[in-house]
């Protein structure tokens, strides 16, 4: 393994890259974006965007993520480990602190949230007929394949207390808020999805390196074991005649 350092000295403490306690790190930031985005489905569903305490406890891990991207060593596609603190700034500067810082700000409340308090404000009429609109508007994108779809669903919900007539009044219900939602988000949702691909697959390749690290290392102990056991000829040798001698009493 390559590295490139700053000849002149390094001052700064950098994270290895494979270090386990940023490997763990890496693990839980994919399963707090998860949770993260089971609440955001559930604030689609409710049509309620406020801050919970969980929610502000992943902005705060992702705002550290990002602070902790600034210290850790970079690796490159040639497997070369960068670990000087300033071409690391840079690279990361220009690569994906943009989609991070990005995906961490709460849009949903500056494009989501107005929306729907505005809708929330309407009366009784006015409701009945944007949500009319809204299931006419469901109703034009709907193709055959479509119905074939909502059938095969139908069938398998049916085992589980859900009908085609439930079904289809949560399907109306609830797929224009996500409608809604989608066509206003298109581009976070873009970001935050590449952002999760990314720390996936940094930590997928994190735990197989140390895993095939950890293999290498049990395989060479196992190596050493095998040679410190290996008799050679000369050994055979000195406990033959070692042998007469205990069995004689005496010394050729």
């Amino acid at each position: 393994m390559q590295n490139l350092s700053n000849k002149r000295g390094n001052t700064t403490q950098l994270i290895p890259v494979e270090h386990p306690y940023k490997i763990v790190w890496n693990v839980l930031t994919v399963i707090l974006s998860i949770a993260h985005s089971y609440l955001t489905h559930l604030s689609i569903r409710d049509r309620r965007f406020e801050c919970t305490p969980f929610i502000s406890f992943c902005q705060a891990w992702f705002l550290i993520d990002i602070l902790l991207s600034f210290f850790t060593e970079r690796k490159t596609s040639d497997g070369v480990i960068i670990n000087d603190h300033r071409r690391i700034v840079a690279r990361y500067l220009t690569s994906w602190f943009v989609i991070d810082v990005l995906s961490l700000f709460p849009w949903e409340v500056l494009y989501v949230k107005p929306l729907i308090e505005v809708q929330n404000k309407r009366g009784f009429f006015k409701k009945s007929f944007f949500r009319s609109r809204a299931v006419v508007r469901v109703t034009k994108q709907l193709r055959g394949k479509h119905f074939q779809w909502f059938g095969t669903v139908a069938k398998h919900s049916k085992q589980h207390g859900f009908g085609i007539q439930r079904l289809l009044r949560l399907t109306i219900k609830y797929v224009p808020k996500y409608m809604m939602f989608f066509r206003n988000m298109k581009a976070i949702i873009a970001m935050r999805l590449l952002r999760f691909v990314h720390c996936a697959r940094r930590s997928i390749k994190n735990i197989e390196k140390s895993s095939d690290a950890s293999t290498r290392s049990i395989s060479t102990t196992r190596e050493d074991e095998d040679n410190d056991n290996i008799l050679y000829d000369w050994e055979k040798i000195e406990d033959d005649d070692g042998g007469e001698e205990d069995s004689d009493g005496v010394p050729l």
